[in-house]
């Protein structure tokens, strides 16, 4: 069994899959490890459904129809970067606009969305990002690959969406990842020198 600092060493972003499709035993695995991950627990005010998982295959009629609703959003999105631009302080970069304009769903055999109600405060978008961190690890441990899609962040408010996902229109909070087995393996992740990077303050 993989140390936890293994695990941590090892998880990388794929995004290259083969045609194997990991099981769903695999996929509940990763799931049960977004549950357990911190949530909002003000914002949820008690309630039993602080976090829903919606699972997508990657060869199925719902993910076709997802591909073309994330299409007409980064279109959108295009349109308005020269405003946007105008008033930012950090502009809008072309690598940026490179990439929106990428596949960004990319091919994988399976999708998880990860669903949480609207509150006060705020907090969903941290609690989801707890809920991914926690299921890449999972990933990385199982030896899936994993690739968060930042996309959906902004797409609780589109009808169409929440309609293949049973939710009422711009009431929850939305993000997504691909997983699947990677085409190959990558080597462990580089950073900074820890001592270069660290303040001390006693």
């Amino acid at each position: 069994m993989k140390t936890l600092d293994e695990i941590i060493l090892a998880r990388r972003t794929i995004r290259d899959f083969t045609d194997d499709i990991p099981s769903e035993e695999q996929i509940k695995m990763i799931l049960r490890a977004g549950l357990h991950a911190p949530f909002a627990s003000l914002a949820a005010q008690g309630g039993d459904k602080y976090r829903q998982f919606i699972i997508v295959g990657g060869q199925g009629e719902v993910i076709k129809e997802i591909r073309v609703l994330v299409q007409e959003q980064t279109k959108k999105f295009l349109k308005i970067i020269p405003f946007l631009n105008l008033f930012l302080k950090y502009k809008i970069s072309e690598t940026f606009k490179q990439r929106v304009q990428s596949d960004l769903l990319g091919s994988a055999p399976w999708y998880i969305f990860v669903v949480e109600p609207k509150g006060f405060p705020p907090a969903q978008k941290q609690s989801i990002a707890h809920c991914l961190e926690n299921m890449w690890l999972k990933a990385t441990e199982l030896d899936l690959g994993f690739r968060p899609i930042s996309v959906f962040e902004n797409m609780g408010s589109n009808q169409r969406l929440c309609d293949l996902f049973s939710l009422a229109k711009s009431r929850y909070v939305i993000n997504c990842c691909a997983v699947g087995c990677p085409k190959e393996k990558m080597e462990n992740s580089v950073r900074q020198n820890l001592d270069d990077i660290s303040l001390w303050l006693r």
